[in-house]
């Protein structure tokens, strides 16, 4: 899987949920976090299941934040 980088404000708020889901209960976290990671290799691997943007597929937004 290639390397994922986020904006520093979207990296803080993963961290806060994380934070969040693990005061709801613990390992809660974790398991958001995992469900993160097969989100981005589902999109990594079905770039046409990105997101569009101004009606097209935001394909180059997304890979501009993943590195090998």
């Amino acid at each position: 899987m290639k390397r994922v980088t986020f904006h520093r404000l979207a990296e803080l708020e993963l961290v806060e949920a994380v934070e969040f889901y693990d005061q709801s209960r613990r390992g809660l976290g974790d398991e958001f976090l995992d469900e993160v990671e097969r989100a981005i290799i589902f999109l990594d691997r079905y770039p046409k299941r990105r997101p569009k943007r101004d009606g097209r597929c935001g394909g180059s937004l997304f890979l501009a934040s993943l590195a090998r």
